[in-house]
């Protein structure tokens, strides 16, 4: 008899699926197969094989999807599944599938060979991590969170890229941001995120938090520090070079700079780069969870709420 039940709740839940038009992959689109980069001349991507969109530059592609690339298009696709590297040329179709890209037509596919293990080659992996910090969930009390600054628990700064940044609290509120005991007056800032450089410090851990004045002098309980990180001058040397061997290998990719920024604990500068990235590529959807995680990572809670409700409502989620 339970089987019976079962069974039938199956086949009503298929049904009501069909009728909604939705499918196993429009309700759980998974983790991306292959990643489209290095883009040259007329190539577009399809979802379902009627609408057709232009790349412009890095495309996740996820299992379902299809490429075609025009005359004197070309394009790098990097398997997210097994590392393998594949070229794209031109007047050819190919449809993604959970092992990576086949032939619809054409024969500008070439033959997978080993990739680099470079920026591209974990997407699958950060993009699920990443996707956690998706969920949107019911907002701290205000009062509670008025009396408090979260900042990031760990973060690298350097000469080059010196910018911390914390949640802020509006136009009527001042702030004494405290590295090693020594306080540093901020004044306050109209939009939602506080700027601020910081100069001076050696290179080394250094413990840090926020104090916040509102607009009845009252001060903000002291939250538990957080770690920051100075790079020494042989430590940005060898970052200029990554930037330099990352932009020399993804020209104008803001996407890979985010990436390296992100993995060597520049939060912000990664922040920056999606933020950037997302603004030039047409808001690509399936790449704000990256952003949203940089968020999460520096405690901008409601541009982290924000960026999470409008991934959930393109993404048909509720």
């Amino acid at each position: 008899m339970k089987r019976i039940v079962s069974k039938r709740l199956g086949v009503a839940l298929c049904a009501f699926m069909a009728m909604a038009g939705l499918s196993g992959s429009a309700l759980a689109k998974g983790d991306p197969i292959m990643m489209l980069i290095q883009v040259n001349g007329p190539v577009e991507f399809s979802k379902d094989g009627a609408q057709w969109n232009k790349v412009t530059q890095n495309k996740m592609l996820f299992e379902g999807t299809q490429v075609r690339s025009g005359e004197g298009g070309s394009g790098k696709l990097v398997n997210q599944v097994s590392g393998a590297e594949q070229e794209l040329g031109a007047n050819t179709i190919i449809k993604i599938s959970a092992t990576g890209a086949e032939v619809v037509s054409g024969k500008g596919l070439s033959e997978g060979k080993p990739g680099d293990g470079g920026l591209m080659s974990d997407v699958k992996n950060r993009f699920a991590k990443a996707e956690r910090y998706t969920t949107v969930r019911r907002s701290v009390d205000k009062e509670a969170k008025a009396e408090k600054v979260d900042v990031a628990k760990e973060i690298t700064l350097s000469a080059g890229y010196p910018d911390l940044v914390w949640e802020g609290r509006g136009q009527n509120t001042s702030y004494e941001l405290v590295i090693d005991g020594k306080k540093i007056p901020v004044p306050a800032a109209t939009g939602p995120i506080v700027r601020h450089k910081v100069a001076g410090l050696t290179p080394g851990q250094h413990k840090y938090h926020v104090i916040l004045h509102g607009p009845d002098n009252a001060v903000s309980k002291e939250e538990s520090p957080g770690t920051l990180t100075w790079m020494s001058p042989a430590e940005e040397d060898a970052l200029k070079k990554e930037i330099a061997v990352t932009e020399s290998k993804y020209p104008g990719n803001l996407f890979a700079l985010g990436s390296l920024m992100e993995k060597r604990g520049l939060t912000v500068a990664a922040m920056d780069n999606f933020q950037q990235y997302l603004a030039r590529s047409g808001d690509d959807n399936d790449f704000r969870p990256f952003l949203i995680k940089t968020l999460q990572d520096l405690k901008l809670n409601e541009l982290k709420k924000a960026e999470a409700q409008k991934y959930n409502s393109q993404a048909g989620k509720p």
